[in-house]
């Protein structure tokens, strides 16, 4: 559905004249690597784990939250508090 709509969109630029946006370029060149590796047999996934911090003194959670958030960015990943 979606590769329909942005192919339609792309003729309808054509037709028109308009130039096709960087942002529109990089969103299909995504789209093609995804069905390229959809075609493969990859499935696009997006991985997710649960970080438990444990400390002994209350007192020291927020500074052993934000050495995990500090490790965690210098690692590329993204991490977000959750309470429950």
């Amino acid at each position: 559905r979606e590769k329909t709509k942005r192919d339609a969109a792309r003729k309808l630029r054509a037709k028109t004249g308009r130039a096709e946006s960087e942002d529109e370029r990089r969103e299909a060149m995504t789209a093609r690597a995804q069905d390229v590796a959809r075609a493969s047999g990859h499935g696009v996934v997006r991985l997710m784990a649960l970080i438990a911090v444990t400390v002994t003194d209350l007192e020291q959670l927020e500074t052993a939250c934000a050495e995990l958030q500090a490790d965690a960015s210098s690692a590329g990943l993204e991490i977000r508090r959750v309470w429950g």
